[in-house]
């Protein structure tokens, strides 16, 4: 799993839900965090924006997501996108 990537997806959730890096566990669900449908878009908006990729908004709008699912998530779409590009 890329760092980088979970540094910047880490970053933005913490902008958006403005919480502190102490509650940013990997187990820390979206709800507990403080989401709601509103910042849930809004994350899935900058994160596409910012890697250029497709989450598929359906899956990535759950407030039961952890922080280590929607990273995981990421990483393995950006990766998709790497390995496609070289071909």
């Amino acid at each position: 799993m890329s760092k980088n990537v979970e540094k910047k997806v880490r970053e933005i959730i913490k902008d958006e839900l403005c919480c502190t890096d102490e509650a940013l566990t990997d187990d820390a669900t979206m709800e507990s965090l403080g989401a709601d449908s509103i910042s849930m878009v809004n994350m899935a908006m900058t994160i596409e924006e910012f890697y250029d990729i497709d989450l598929g908004e359906e899956e990535m709008l759950s407030t039961k997501l952890t922080v280590s699912e929607i990273v995981r998530s990421v990483n393995t779409f950006v990766s998709v996108k790497k390995e496609l590009k070289k071909k």
